[in-house]
């Protein structure tokens, strides 16, 4: 049995009510890039057309996107745009805590715009990202919390193979008690 949370899936019968996905519903994008503004602002830095267009497509897409893919995506609306200034853009918001910085299965950057504590699942083979949140991430903090440790980031993955490559390709992967 799975719910909606925005666009995000839950899964009620999961252990702690674990999402899948970032939530893409409008008020989460919104929050986000309010977040976005705020924090551009504390950093002196210019709200630029480009930037905000990076930033709006990345906060409202789950997929978790390469440089590449938002530069394809980006270029029809903005001619001007080059790569290096989405690469540079990019680097720049992962620096201000607005992305995520993910590593696919082939060693390629993918980009997450939601940088609440949660954990990703990287298959090995078509490099999909899929977004998890659950209770059980939480630990790290709890521990820090107790001794005193200041976390300044923490990412989970977990590497595998994803349910659509399992289809089209048996052979890949034989695991046992497959779900």
């Amino acid at each position: 049995m799975s719910s909606d949370c925005g666009s995000g899936r839950i899964d009620q019968r999961a252990p702690n009510a674990i999402m899948f996905s970032m939530d893409t519903g409008r008020k989460a994008v919104q929050k986000r890039l309010e977040r976005f503004r705020e924090r551009c602002a504390a950093a002196h830095l210019a709200q630029t057309p480009q930037r905000q267009a990076i930033y709006e497509l990345l906060a409202a897409d789950s997929s978790h996107p390469t440089a590449e893919d938002v530069f394809s995506r980006l270029r029809p609306k903005l001619p001007s745009l080059s790569l290096g200034t989405v690469y540079r853009t990019i680097d720049m918001l992962v620096k201000l805590g607005l992305l995520q910085r993910v590593t696919a299965g082939s060693g390629e950057s993918r980009f997450d715009a939601d940088v609440e504590l949660h954990g990703h699942l990287v298959c090995m083979h078509c490099s999909a990202v899929f977004d998890f949140h659950a209770k059980a991430t939480s630990a790290p903090s709890a521990a820090a919390k107790r001794t005193g440790f200041r976390i300044v980031g923490q990412q989970w993955h977990a590497h595998g193979i994803c349910r659509e490559c399992r289809k089209s390709s048996p052979g890949l992967v034989n695991i046992e008690n497959d779900s």
